[in-house]
């Protein structure tokens, strides 16, 4: 398995394990989960475009 690098705040991290402690999986099954739920169109559902755009406006990343 590879690995991959992520750069999130500490209130995510935080957010991520209490998620993941509460499903009884991992943070990286979680995020595995995600992409697969995805899949090969693309884009991203609605409302989770809306909170990457706002974490990236607010940490002055650009695409």
């Amino acid at each position: 398995m590879n690995k991959l690098t992520l750069s999130v705040d500490k209130k995510t991290v935080q957010l991520a394990k209490k998620i993941a402690a509460a499903n009884g999986v991992s943070v990286s099954s979680i995020v595995r989960g995600f992409v697969h739920s995805i899949g090969s169109g693309h884009k991203l559902p609605p409302n989770v475009a809306k909170h990457v755009k706002a974490a990236a406006h607010k940490s002055g990343a650009k695409k």
